[in-house]
């Protein structure tokens, strides 16, 4: 979490900062699969306090990101938290065959829903 909230520091006056982080969490994930649970708030205390330092990192970045039009308009940090689920979900496990273009393929779905490209 600590390397989040440094990289979401980091990035909070570049207008694509919350696609920037959203790639970095993504990695992050790739790394390490479960991590997800811990930043989303799966339902143990302990897990949801680091869920709102996640939403806390991604909401400055958001709101430049949107006065910037990187990031739509009617984005909200719970649906960055709800795309990283997705993520996690959707990707497949490492010794799929496929795993790298679908992979890819997700990622670009989830960025076309919470940004503008710009």
């Amino acid at each position: 979490m600590d390397r989040i909230e440094e990289r979401a520091a980091a990035l909070l006056d570049r207008p694509g900062g919350a696609v920037e982080l959203f790639g970095y969490v993504l990695d992050m994930q790739e790394r390490d699969r479960g991590i997800v649970h811990v930043l989303a708030g799966a339902d143990i205390a302990w897990f949801k306090g680091l869920a709102a330092r996640t939403t806390r990192a991604f909401e400055p970045l958001l709101a430049r990101g949107k006065e910037a039009g990187t990031v739509h308009p009617e984005v909200e940090t719970g649906d960055v938290l709800t795309a990283l689920r997705m993520a996690e979900a959707a990707t497949p496990p490492h010794d799929a065959p496929d795993r790298e273009r679908l992979a890819r393929r997700v990622r670009a779905m989830l960025h076309r829903t919470l940004f503008t490209g710009r």
